[in-house]
This record gives structure tokens, sequence and C-alpha cells, in this order.
């Protein structure tokens, strides 16, 4: 039995002795591309934490498609990222004003995808006219809260310099 023990530990400090000899490192991280930096800092700002989102010189907010403002990111962005359609004081349901960053900091842990949905709950989600945009993020909740009544999806859409120029708030209700 102590020869086993002893062959098992010779062995043992053979390997972790290979290891370092071999020169073999971690590979580093993937770095995260521009959609992945801008959904994972709108979630954290949303969440209360410094505003970190790459924001372009002028930002628009939208409402299923239906544009609400432009603005000029700053000390304001929360109040400007507020709003509801024109003529109405609840979106699906929700009293106005609604905002992407209540409803992503009230979903949970929400998810990302790369493309839009083609539905929002029961609702057929609408693309607004974001003629510069190279590319988009998709903030969902998670797969358990898509239903017609808590559904929704923040759209992020990236000008070529990866900064956000355009956020679209769609919402599913009854």
């Amino acid at each position: 039995m102590a020869t086993l023990m002893s062959v098992v530990a010779l062995a043992v400090a053979g390997c972790a002795h290979d290891v370092r000899d071999t020169g073999v490192t971690a590979q580093p991280s993937p770095t995260p591309g521009p959609e992945e930096v801008a959904s994972g800092a709108f979630i954290a700002f949303a969440s209360g934490e410094p505003d970190d989102v790459p924001w372009a010189d002028r930002v628009t907010y939208s409402i299923s498609g239906v544009k609400i403002r432009t603005f000029t990111p700053g000390a304001g962005v929360a109040e400007a990222l507020e709003g509801c359609l024109p003529g109405t004081k609840q979106v699906e349901g929700r009293d106005c004003p609604v905002s992407p960053l209540i409803t992503v900091a009230e979903s949970g842990t929400p998810s990302v995808e790369g493309h839009p949905p083609r539905r929002v709950g029961c609702n057929t989600f609408v693309t607004p006219e974001v003629s510069s945009a190279l590319s988009t993020t998709v903030i969902r909740p998670p797969d358990d809260d898509r239903d017609c009544f808590s559904d929704f999806a923040v759209t992020l859409y990236l000008n070529d310099a990866d900064d956000v120029e355009w956020i679209d708030l769609a919402l599913s209700g009854p």
C-alpha cells in the first residue's frame, strides 16, 4: 500500500511539474464585440451602475418603431429614455412613461440576442427606420418570461463607430 501511495504521489508531482515545464499558458478570453459591450453596459446602467454605454453624439428613442425623441447623451439620459406613444397614456397596459432602463432593470436576468425578434409576446415586432445602423443587439427577458403580458425587446442600434445611436423599446401586453 505504501508503494502504491508513493507511485501516486510521484505521478501527481510529475504531472504538475510537466505542466509548468511545457510552457502551456491559459488562452485569453475572447475580446467582446461591440454589441456585447453595448448591451452589457446598458444592462449595467439599468441596474444602477454608472453610465458607460457607448453613446453616439445624438441618440433616438422609439417605442415599437415610433420615434419619441432624439437627444444628446449626458446627465439626463435616464429621463430622455422615458416616454409614451403620442396621444396615449399607456403602452401595452403599462402606464406612461415607459422606459427601456426600467423595463430591463425589472426583468431579473435578461438575455442578449443578436437580431430583433419577429414577435414580442403576442405582437409583431416593428423595426424602426434606422438607415445608418450597422449592427444590433437585443435585450430580452429570460425565456420563461416571454408571454403575451411580460415579453419585451430593447433593441440597441449601433453605428459605424460602434456607438448606440438608436434605442427601440417593444413591449407585449393584453
